[in-house]
């Protein structure tokens, strides 16, 4: 308990010195952070993050903390971000530990408007994006930690190579038990088609081929075809196929995996929802629903991760939350995370986040 109390008394000296700094700066945030030239523009955000404690059977434990800084500079020419993370946890032996697993680092040189140069940059196809988890399916990023090459030949197509060299230094596994060194390699694309006088793609369609030494040495190669539709104002819908989906990939790991999603915006109300399975045992499904009043997005997600034939027995979690911004460099989420599995109640933590931005 003395050190939940201590954690939370950091989080609060931590805010108050922000905000303190905040008011001493005579520039307003919008001055600082979208000051923009012709040379390009810089951002920074810091996020502090703690699920405060997890509540279960057994009693009340600390949940574990994390600090996350990111980092970028923008520009027509040259890309530059990092990002790193920094976790308090019991598990670890001075209670501080550093996630390699968050580490990020990427270079973009952009020579020409057709051609893009870069390591350690994502390259999402817009299919393979799932709307309730916010994030895409593994095989959806053609980029990797190496080198990336896009090339862009006509207006709405895109063609991305990489190799990842790098990968294997982050996770201490350089070469394989035959003293093979390992690496990962792809290739892919995709087109957006744009309706005349409008800016967001109307469709998309993509594919993508991987050979990952990383995962599966047996069986190394994952492939994918994703595409997405904006039919109508505010409503946009995902979906997608993937072969060797990899371990964690969004709750399914499988041979064959089918993924689809929607998202629809209308005017402060917001909605989304998520289908990922193997088409035989497993599924993971979502839903979100959310509402902005002012200065505070209150939401309300629902998740669950379970096999078909006994779906009463998986893992669901519901998820009350809201997110208060307090100004243009500040944020403050919290909520409660209500956790069941094999039928009954398992746990409840209460995860608190401070976002400071410029």
């Amino acid at each position: 308990m003395k050190k939940i109390l201590s954690v939370l008394a950091a989080l609060a000296l931590v805010g108050t010195l922000a905000f303190a700094q905040d008011a001493e700066n005579v520039e307003s945030a919008e001055t600082v952070a979208a000051e923009e030239t012709s040379s390009g523009s810089a951002f920074f955000n810091n996020t502090v993050h703690t699920d405060t404690v997890v509540v279960n059977a057994d009693g009340a434990s600390f949940a574990g903390m994390y600090e996350e800084m990111e980092a970028g500079y923008n520009s027509d020419i040259l890309d530059i971000y990092a990002k790193g993370r920094i976790i308090l946890n019991e598990e670890y032996a001075n209670f501080i530990g550093y996630d390699h697993s968050e580490t990020r680092f990427g270079i973009k040189y952009k020579p020409l408007a057709e051609l893009e140069l870069g390591i350690g940059q994502a390259y999402y196809i817009p299919g393979s994006y799932m709307a309730v988890e916010d994030d895409n399916v593994a095989i959806g990023n053609i980029g990797t930690a190496g080198f990336n090459l896009a090339y862009k030949p006509l207006s709405g197509l895109t063609f991305v190579a990489s190799f990842d060299f790098v990968s294997g230094v982050y996770n201490n596994y350089i070469y394989d038990a035959a003293g093979n060194y390992i690496f990962n390699t792809g290739f892919g694309g995709w087109y957006e088609f744009v309706k005349d006088g409008e800016e967001d793609p109307f469709f998309t369609v993509g594919a993508a081929f991987e050979y990952n030494r990383n995962g599966d040495v047996d069986n190394p190669y994952h492939a994918g075809i994703y595409a997405s539709c904006a039919p109508v104002a505010g409503l946009s819908l995902y979906a997608g196929y993937t072969y060797n989906a990899p371990e964690g990939d969004l709750y399914i790991e499988a041979d064959h995996a089918i993924n689809f999603s929607a998202s629809y915006e209308a005017g402060d109300f917001y909605c989304g929802a998520d289908y990922n399975t193997d088409m035989g045992e497993n599924l993971y499904t979502g839903v979100l629903f959310g509402y902005v009043v002012e200065d505070f997005d209150i939401s309300l997600c629902a998740t669950a991760v379970a096999e078909y034939e006994a779906f009463a027995e998986g893992e669901f979690c519901i998820a009350p939350g809201c997110t208060w911004q307090i100004n243009d460099n500040h944020s403050f989420g919290f909520g409660v995370d209500i956790n069941f599995a094999g039928g009954a109640w398992d746990s409840i933590d209460i995860p608190l986040e401070w976002c400071f931005s410029l």
